[in-house]
């Protein structure tokens, strides 16, 4: 996905579906910003889930 926000703010997007489950984040655009490498660095790698049944219920 692609996106350009060319008013300076704070966007809010997220899942119609999982929004309740925390599916969902914030972006800030500042005054001037231009497209380039990412100003926050990714976070750590974090360790694979579980195996087992999935604590929705879905079969994922």
């Amino acid at each position: 996905m692609t996106l350009t926000l060319s008013k300076p703010g704070t966007y809010l997007i997220g899942c119609a579906f999982h929004y309740s489950e925390g599916m969902r984040d914030v972006f800030v655009v500042a005054k001037g910003a231009k497209p380039g490498q990412e100003a926050t660095p990714p976070p750590n790698a974090t360790s694979s889930p579980k195996t087992g049944a999935s604590p929705t219920g879905y079969g994922y």
